[in-house]
């Protein structure tokens, strides 16, 4: 039996058992005592459900020490410094799921103009004094597992992530996600709010486009 999801309904799908293809085996019992039978299906053969191979066919391991990105306005004084360190991202594929984690280890914003009154605009919160026994966290940490319901699974070069094929079923069956995000302590005063402003004005830019009534 298969149950699919087609838009609005469910389709069940009856067919002929085949051991090759089938995810359920005959259960082996090393007594017949051990088999519990009930009185309706007499004779009736226990079945197990078996776990395939799962190796992995495509692994991505990024390792990054630091980013920095800064931005400057029209008059070339540099308005903000965005830095993230300790950039990891896993990517793993394979016949039957395909995961991803990605974390950050520090992300910092800081407040590059003159006289600032909060030269850091973002940053994760300091941990007590107290609480030296905590170990560093990720400021950010995501992790997402799916699994693969499209058939035959396509091992060729990157066509993971360059290919997004439909449900086999209808439906995405996400088994894992998780996104963690830690304290993060946020100060801006006005002057940078409206530095922020001056720069999203970008000649050509579609939110600057005048709309017709």
């Amino acid at each position: 039996m298969d149950v699919r999801a087609s838009g609005h309904q469910q389709v069940l799908r009856l067919s002929n058992y085949n051991e090759e293809t089938s995810l359920y085996r005959p259960k082996l019992h090393s007594s017949t005592s051990s088999l519990r039978i009930d009185t309706n299906s007499s004779g009736a053969e226990a079945f197990e459900a078996i776990t395939g191979d799962n190796q992995p066919s495509f692994l991505l391991d990024v390792v990054l020490e630091g980013i920095g990105i800064s931005l400057v306005n029209r008059r070339v004084i540099e308005v903000v410094y965005l830095s993230l360190e300790n950039l990891k991202l896993d990517y793993t594929a394979s016949p039957v799921s395909q995961s991803v984690n990605l974390s950050c280890g520090t992300l910092q914003i800081d407040n590059q103009l003159h006289d600032a009154t909060f030269p850091v605009v973002l940053q994760p919160t300091p941990i007590a004094s107290n609480a030296s026994n905590v170990a560093a966290l990720p400021t950010v940490q995501l992790s997402l597992l799916w699994l693969n319901d499209q058939g035959e699974y396509n091992t060729s070069a990157l066509a993971p992530l360059l290919t997004v094929r439909p449900p086999e079923h209808g439906v995405l069956f996400v088994k894992y996600c998780s996104i963690l995000l830690q304290a993060l302590t946020i100060q801006a005063d006005e002057d940078f709010l409206y530095a922020i402003y001056e720069l999203s004005k970008i000649r050509g830019a579609s939110w600057e486009e005048e709309q017709r009534q």
